[in-house]
């Protein structure tokens, strides 16, 4: 006989929530005449596929494990994982069902530092409730308390498993309900107060019971009634009516969600129930913005005999709400709900996903949404050919559908070599995998508690990147970092990787983090891929990450030579240029410190040319632009015979320009006494060399009129240039001090002396060194 037709009140055990404090969960429903109408034959064998799904063979043995307590229907109801990565399973367990509590260590061994031998067995004349692990270690237990009156228990146990003496009366604190209290649920609030809930015999019928303590244990007299709150879903023409609440959530809003079932009104069996759901403000009152007065009553069921009920609530990230249930005839159901509470109807078929395991006598117990948004649940599947049952575990995806990377397409039916298995709480551990808590062998008066694990997944590839890096001439080294990919399962990966890079080459490609070479011509940019391939044995998954090498060389740049001007007048506008190449495309623009074209002053000045091209890199150069000022410097003149008769000696000149008397030529130019002119250019170097005085240099001219005008140059060797004319003389006869010469001259520091002999008469013109107009 299956275990739940053993006492109608425990159809339905322990609930979860999701609080993020772990409680426990479990919805069986009643099969007591469906079994019984079948011929017995053999159920399929298991088959364990290479896909996520499969037993975590590395948990317990051959991926599951059982316990017993000692008595005939031992059963995990609840389960929560706490922060140290160990499990604590609730349920029934004893000779006289018991409530039971067990600590496993991760790899499913029982921890033996948990009261001794890993398992603690406490008088509640029955099972299911509720667990929750604190951040501390300590575990919060929700059980029934028989006693007069019954009533909603809570109790907190130290890490080594004794009672927390510091919590409610010696460890433990009771809210008084009814007769035959039958605790189903846990829930932690984010702040620290405790909701347990389930269902009492209370007045001839079973009503929804929901208690709340303080955080330290004592009941909160601020929830209801003196701590707690009953819900009559209203069918007092039922005989014995059963409103069996399972589930219980807190939102964000801190109201308060709950699900289970009700009886119906059109069939009188205790055995018919449908999905019931009630809202309640934060202190307990029914929500009247919900539903109908805080009620939501619902089947979808067209048979004359169901048995459903909402089993477990997920609040998820969006503000909807999952649930799953079923049962009986019902298949097995997840429902998804808006956050007003009412059905989300683009959710599968108005709202509710059917999964019909192998017969229509199955149901989901308990659900969980891992990190990639997909559903898993758990439950049974009941054969009425042969009167066995196995435990059922499913994945959807985020929309509902079944997941085709999950084993068997999404839907499994596990033995454990038993003929009457169930599964009721499910869980995911830190990294992902799956963890199934149920019961083996219960019809048969032989059950034992059942913890298995299973893979959830594909594993996670991160090939890192991107990889933006700078060339490095024709080769490119680039290392790469796939050390973040991980198994969800906990499982070893092996590596691969691939690249679509020109040239591309690994130092070892099954390392994690290899290194990479490419071929960079001229190191100019490239665009290309690498795609890691991770493998924990079962699946596979790949991702690929870009590759950008950019282009890091700064582009040609000339500038001209240095520029030297001058003259009379400051400042000086100079024009300039210069040019510039990339080798990886087009010709960068040039820009000056000082455009081209600026006026400048007297003295040396450095201009900064920049290029900067296409990829942001930058070169520059610089030159000098020099510039000398030069002032027209009088020369007076005096007369060998003291007068002057015929001829005026005046400056006659153009721009004077620095000169260099060794490497540059000097021109001199003399007009005689008619108004001829001759000119003569002294070479390059010529004032210092063989045939002259150093430094001094004399010329000779013959005027077309015969006269000889002779010119001496006395120069030192810095730069000068100056013109000399001779003209006509306006009179004659003029004193000598009104008879002027010029004479342009550049820097200069010695003087000079200019003798002409018109018509046998003898003149001396003689400065003063010529000076820079624009030195102090």
């Amino acid at each position: 006989m299956h275990k739940s037709n053993m006492r109608q009140e425990w159809l339905f055990p322990a609930n979860r929530s999701s609080s993020g404090v772990m409680p426990g969960s479990c919805m069986r429903l009643g099969w007591a005449l469906l079994w019984l109408t079948g011929a017995i034959l053999g159920g399929p064998t298991a088959v364990l596929g290479q896909s996520a799904g499969s037993r975590d063979l590395t948990f317990g043995s051959n991926g599951f494990r059982t316990i017993t307590f000692g008595g005939a229907y031992d059963d995990i109801e609840g389960m929560a994982i706490g922060p140290d990565g160990k499990i604590v399973a609730v349920g029934t367990g004893g000779s006289s069902n018991r409530f039971a509590v067990a600590r496993f260590h991760a790899n499913g061994s029982l921890d033996t530092s948990f009261s001794g031998d890993g398992k603690l067995t406490i008088d509640a004349s029955g099972g299911a409730g509720g667990v929750a692990v604190q951040s501390d270690l300590r575990i919060l237990l929700g059980l029934p308390f028989y006693g007069t009156p019954s009533g909603f228990r809570v109790c907190r146990l130290n890490v080594d498993g004794s009672f927390d003496t510091t919590f409610g009366n010696g460890g433990c604190s009771v809210i008084a309900t009814g007769t035959q209290a039958r605790a189903q649920t846990l829930v932690v609030q984010p702040d620290g107060r405790i909701l347990v809930g389930g269902y009492d015999y209370i007045n001839g019928g079973w009503d929804w019971v929901i208690v709340r303590f303080n955080a330290d244990g004592t009941p909160d007299d601020s929830f209801g009634v003196n701590g707690r709150v009953v819900t009559n879903f209203g069918r007092p023409a039922i005989a014995s009516p059963i409103d069996n609440l399972l589930t219980l959530i807190v939102l964000p809003d801190g109201k308060i969600l709950a699900g289970g079932s009700t009886s119906t009104t059109t069939q009188m069996s205790t055995g018919n129930r449908i999905y019931a759901m009630a809202r309640y403000e934060p202190n307990g009152a029914l929500d009247a913005t919900y539903a109908d007065g805080g009620q939501y009553v619902f089947t979808f069921s067209t048979t004359t005999f169901q048995t459903e009920a909402v089993a477990d609530l997920e609040l998820l990230p969006d503000g909807r709400i999952l649930a799953c249930g079923g049962g009986g005839l019902a298949d097995s159901t997840v429902l998804r709900f808006n956050p007003d509470g009412l059905l989300d109807t683009t959710f599968g078929n108005g709202g509710q996903v059917v999964i019909e395991m192998i017969t229509s006598n199955n149901g989901f117990s308990d659900l969980v949404v891992d990190g990639a948004g997909r559903i898993i649940v758990v439950g049974w599947a009941y054969y009425t050919s042969n009167a066995t049952s196995h435990a059922t575990m499913v994945r959807l995806t985020g929309e509902g559908a079944l997941d085709p990377a999950f084993r068997n397409g999404g839907k499994v039916i596990e033995y454990f070599g038993t003929s009457d298995e169930s599964a009721s709480s499910v869980r995911l551990t830190s990294d992902g995998r799956i963890l199934m808590g149920g019961d083996t062998g219960y019809a048969n008066a032989q059950g034992n508690w059942l913890l298995a694990r299973f893979s959830n997944g594909t594993p996670v590839s991160l090939p890192g990147g991107p990889y933006d890096v700078p060339a490095a001439g024709e080769i490119t080294t680039i290392p790469l970092d796939g050390s973040g990919s991980y198994d969800p399962d906990g499982g070893i990966l092996t590596y691969a990787w691939t690249s679509d890079c020109a040239g591309a080459a690994f130092d070892d490609p099954a390392r994690p983090s290899p290194i990479l070479t490419i071929d960079t011509p001229r190191g100019c940019p490239v665009s290309c891929t690498v795609t890691l391939t991770v493998t924990d044995g079962l699946e596979s998954h790949n991702a690929a990450a870009p590759v950008n090498v950019l282009d890091a060389s700064a582009p040609v740049i000339v500038c001209p030579g240095a520029i030297s001007v001058g003259g009379p007048e400051l400042p000086v506008a100079v024009s300039y240029a210069a040019t510039a190449e990339d080798g990886c495309g087009p010709s960068p623009e040039v820009s000056f410190s000082m455009p081209s074209g600026s006026s400048f002053e007297r003295g040396l000045t450095t201009v900064t040319a920049s290029a900067t091209d296409d990829a942001g890199n930058s070169n520059t150069c610089s030159f000098d632009v020099i510039v000398s000022c030069f002032s027209v410097n009088r020369l007076s003149m005096t007369l060998s015979d003291g007068q002057v008769t015929g001829v005026l000696a005046k400056g006659s000149f153009g721009p004077a320009v620095p000169i260099h008397l060794a490497t540059d030529a000097v021109t001199l130019a003399v007009r005689d006494d008619q108004g001829f002119e001759v000119s003569v250019t002294i070479p390059p170097g010529s004032f210092g060399q063989s045939g002259g005085k150093p430094g001094t240099q004399r010329y000779v001219y013959a005027s077309p009129r015969g006269s000889v005008p002779k010119i001496r140059a006395k120069l030192d060797l810095a730069t000068c240039s100056f013109e000399v004319g001779v003209s006509k003389l306006a009179s004659a006869g003029l004193p000598v001090s009104q008879v002027t010469a010029s004479l342009s001259a550049g820097v200069n520091t010695g003087d000079h002396s200019v003798n002409l002999r018109p018509k046998g008469k003898s003149l001396t013109y003689r400065g003063q060194p010529a000076v820079d107009c624009c030195a102090p």
